[in-house]
C-alpha cells in the first residue's frame, strides 16, 4: 500500500546470489535471487510508463500548435486576404481600442497573480515564524525523551571526545525528531495553507480569464469574421480550459504540473504545485533548525568544558545543546521565515510568467496577422490569389499532421509504440 503500484510494486531480491548467478553464469542460482522480475517490472516502467508520460507531454503541446493553425490562424488569415486593404485597415482601426482594453485585462490577470504570490509569501512567512517558535519551545521536551546511549567513563584522556560523541548522538536524535515533526506540519498545516490559497487564486482568475478570451474571440471576428467552417473550434471549449493548455505548454521544469493542468484543468495543475512548494520550504526550515550544524559552534565556544565538571553530563550536554539551538531558532526567526518565503515564492514566479507569455501571445498574434495581411494586400492581386492557394495547402498539410498525431496518441495509449 506504500506504493504505486501496490504489491506489484515490491521485490524480494538476494543481491548477492543475484551477483554470483551472473559471475558464476548459474541461472537458477540467478533465477532464485528474485533479481529477474525486478529488472523486466523495471524495463516496462522505463520504456512504457514512464515513456508514455514523456510522449504525452510534447504531443499535447504539439496537438494545441496544430489546432491553433487549423481552426485559427489559416482561417483568418485567408479570410483577411478576401479583404480589400481599406476594409482591413479600417477594421483595425475600430478594434484598436478593443486591442488596448484586452492588454489592460492581461496587466489585471497577471497582477491579481502576483498580489496573490505576494500574499502567500507574507501567509507563509508568518505560518513559519509561529513554527520555529513552536519547535523552539518544543525542544525541551524533545530531548527529555532522548535515551543517550554513550557515557563520558572515567578516563580523562578521552572525557573531550566522549562528551562530543553524546553532543552529537542528542543533536543527530533531535534531528530526527524536528525531521519528523516537520514532516507532520507540512501535511497538515503547510500544505493546505498552500492549497488553499491556490483554489482562492483560480476563483479570483476564473471569471477574468473567461471574460479575456471571450473579448478576444469577438475581436477576431469582427477583423476576420466567422471561421470558414461551420462551428467554431473555441465555442465548446472554456477559456480556462485554452489558458491552461497555454500556460501548460510554456511552465519550464514543472512538467508534471502542466501534464496535470492540460489533463484536469487550472485548479488542478496550482494545486499540484503545493506539495512542490511545500517540500522547498520544509527542506529549508530543516536546514535552519539542524541541530547538528549548530554542535559545533556550541562545542568551539568551549561549553562542554563546563559540563564535564559537573554531574549527569548527559542531561547537562543535552540542556546545553536545547540551549543553543533554541537561541539559534528564536533569535534568526525573521530572517529565516523571509528567506523561506522568497524561496517559496520564486517556486510559484514560473506560473506567473507563463500566463503573462500566453496572455501576451494572443494579443501579439492578431497584430501579426493583421500586418501580414495588409503587406499581402499591398503587393497585389496576383499575390494574394498565390498566397491564399498557400494557405489552402498549408492546411491540408496540417489536417494530416492532426490525423497522424490522433494515430500516434492512440498507439502510445495501447503501447504500440
Amino acid at each position: 500500500s506504500r506504493t504505486g503500484f501496490g504489491a506489484s510494486g515490491v521485490f524480494f531480491i538476494s543481491a548477492i546470489n543475484a551477483l554470483d548467478g551472473r559471475l558464476d553464469k548459474k541461472p537458477d542460482l540467478l533465477e532464485s535471487s528474485g533479481i529477474l522480475p525486478l529488472e523486466e517490472k523495471l524495463y516496462d516502467f522505463l520504456t512504457k510508463d514512464r515513456a508514455k508520460v514523456k510522449l504525452l507531454q510534447p504531443t499535447r503541446g504539439l496537438m494545441r500548435v496544430i489546432l491553433e493553425l487549423s481552426d485559427e490562424i489559416i482561417p483568418a488569415r485567408r479570410n483577411s486576404l478576401l479583404l480589400s486593404k481599406d476594409e482591413l485597415e479600417k477594421r483595425y482601426k475600430s478594434v484598436e481600442p478593443q486591442l488596448r482594453d484586452m492588454e489592460k485585462r492581461c496587466d489585471i490577470i497577471i497582477k491579481t497573480m502576483r498580489d496573490h504570490r505576494n500574499d502567500l509569501g507574507d501567509r507563509v512567512k508568518q505560518f513559519v515564524i509561529t513554527r520555529m517558535v513552536e519547535i523552539a519551545d518544543n525542544l525541551p521536551d524533545w530531548a527529555n525523551e532522548i535515551e543517550v546511549e554513550g557515557t563520558i567513563g572515567i578516563n580523562p584522556l578521552k572525557m573531550q571526545q566522549r562528551a562530543e560523541e553524546i553532543a552529537y548522538e542528542v543533536g543527530e536524535k533531535l534531528k530526527q525528531r524536528i525531521d519528523q515533526e516537520q514532516d507532520t506540519w507540512q501535511k497538515e498545516i503547510l500544505l493546505p495553507l498552500v492549497q488553499k490559497h491556490t483554489e482562492e487564486m483560480n476563483t479570483m482568475l476564473e471569471g477574468k480569464i473567461e471574460d479575456f478570451y471571450t473579448g478576444l474571440d469577438q475581436l477576431k471576428v469582427q477583423l476576420f469574421g466567422e471561421p470558414s467552417h461551420a462551428e467554431s473550434p473555441q465555442e465548446n471549449i472554456s477559456g480556462m480550459e485554452r489558458f491552461v493548455a497555454a500556460v501548460g505548454g510554456f511552465i519550464v521544469g514543472g512538467a508534471g504540473a502542466a501534464f496535470v493542468g492540460g489533463a484536469l484543468g487550472f485548479k488542478e495543475m496550482l494545486k499540484s504545485l503545493g506539495p512542490q512548494i511545500a517540500i522547498g520550504i520544509g527542506m529549508l526550515v530543516l536546514g535552519f533548525t539542524n541541530p547538528i550544524t549548530i554542535i559545533p559552534v556550541l562545542i568551539a565556544a568551549g561549553i562542554l568544558q563546563l559540563v564535564l565538571k559537573a554531574n549527569t553530563v548527559s542531561n547537562k550536554i543535552k540542556n546545553k545543546i536545547v540551549e543553543g539551538i533554541k537561541a539559534s531558532i528564536k533569535e534568526k526567526k525573521y530572517e529565516n521565515a523571509e528567506a523561506i518565503a522568497k524561496e517559496m515564492m520564486k517556486k510559484v514566479q514560473p506560473l506567473e510568467d507563463a500566463a503573462s507569455k500566453v496572455l501576451g501571445k494572443e494579443i501579439k498574434v492578431i497584430k501579426e496577422q493583421v500586418e501580414a495581411a495588409l503587406r499581402d494586400l499591398g503587393a497585389g492581386e496576383a499575390h494574394v490569389k498565390s498566397t491564399i492557394e498557400e494557405l489552402n495547402n498549408l492546411e491540408n498539410k496540417v489536417k494530416v499532421l492532426r490525423s497522424q498525431l490522433d494515430d500516434f496518441v492512440f498507439d502510445i495509449a495501447e503501447n504500440k509504440f
